[in-house]
């Protein structure tokens, strides 16, 4: 997800980052299924590099859970976010819009 300048310069000059959701919801799911996926994406990627919140939130507990040598499938994830508190602002439609 190549960026020019800063997501949270977006609101202040009201002009929106180059961004791709269907990439990213791609980089994701591949991360869910497959480890390899995730340290080459971890390689190159960091949750700022996300343009959608709920995105961001997504890749720092993949993130945490391969960095525990843990297994990052869509229920270890959903596990993690729930224990961050963040699983209803991932999952609910009025808060994974984007900035």
């Amino acid at each position: 997800m190549a960026q020019i300048g800063s997501v949270r310069d977006a609101p202040s000059t009201g002009r929106v980052p180059p961004h791709n959701l269907e990439a990213e919801e791609s980089v994701l799911g591949s991360m869910l299924i497959s480890k390899t996926a995730v340290g080459e994406a971890l390689e190159i990627l960091r949750p700022e590099d996300f343009y959608r919140d709920a995105h961001q939130k997504i890749c720092e507990a993949i993130s945490a859970l391969f960095s525990q040598g843990e297994p990052s499938d869509a229920i270890t994830v959903a596990d993690e976010l729930a224990r961050r508190g963040q699983l209803e602002a991932v999952t609910s439609p009025k808060t994974s819009r984007t900035r």
